[in-house]
């Protein structure tokens, strides 16, 4: 397995710190457009879908040719995306509500359910942070602080009311897909420059 330079890509941590103090200063001064924007089935859970598509084109497209955990990533984040759209009831196709009786499986089958479809990311960004073989395919480190990140701002949701805890639950959501995008998009150092001498 080759070992994957340290990119020192700051761009997702970056991410995640911007929208984090912009939703802040929203939540001071303009709390009912925050609450408007990030409720369910409103226009960060629409981004949200548009986001997770281009991550999972991105980790099909554009790793894999560093690695097949590449492949495996893109499939969570299809997975993931198809649970966003309720598996097509979202866009007109209840197929999937039909045959099973819930719209998604993360919200349908109740309990810690939801957070079998955190594994995936725990593991990746994990790996990011802890992990000693490096392959190119694996985000650079600052990937793991910034889903560290993300983790304390989901975690902070569980104590605050209903509203806010929902309107936190899908800005973290939309921080965890942009930070996948940025990834599955971002190609490897050693893959950058080959192609620039090419």
């Amino acid at each position: 397995m080759s070992e994957r330079p340290e990119s020192g890509s700051w761009a997702g941590l970056a991410w995640v710190g911007v929208v984090a103090v912009a939703s802040a200063v929203a939540a001071a001064t303009v709390p009912s457009w925050l609450l408007g924007v990030a409720e369910k089935e409103g226009p960060v859970e629409a981004a949200s879908a548009v986001v997770l598509l281009a991550a999972a084109l991105g980790w099909g497209v554009v790793r894999t040719r560093e690695g097949r955990g590449a492949a495996w990533v893109a499939a969570a984040c299809a997975v993931v995306l198809a649970e966003e759209l309720d598996w097509g009831a979202q866009l007109g196709l209840p197929w999937f509500a039909e045959s099973f009786g819930v719209h998604n499986l993360h919200n349908g089958l109740g309990g810690a359910s939801y957070l079998l479809f955190a594994l995936p990311w725990v593991a990746l960004f994990g790996a990011a942070l802890w992990g000693r073989a490096r392959p190119r395919w694996l985000p650079p480190r600052p990937d793991g602080y910034a889903f560290a990140a993300v983790a304390a701002v989901a975690a902070v949701s569980l104590a605050l009311p209903t509203a806010w805890e929902q309107a936190l639950d899908e800005l973290s959501e939309l921080l965890l897909y942009v930070l996948l995008a940025v990834g599955g998009l971002r190609r490897s150092r050693a893959e950058a420059s080959g192609r620039l001498r090419a």
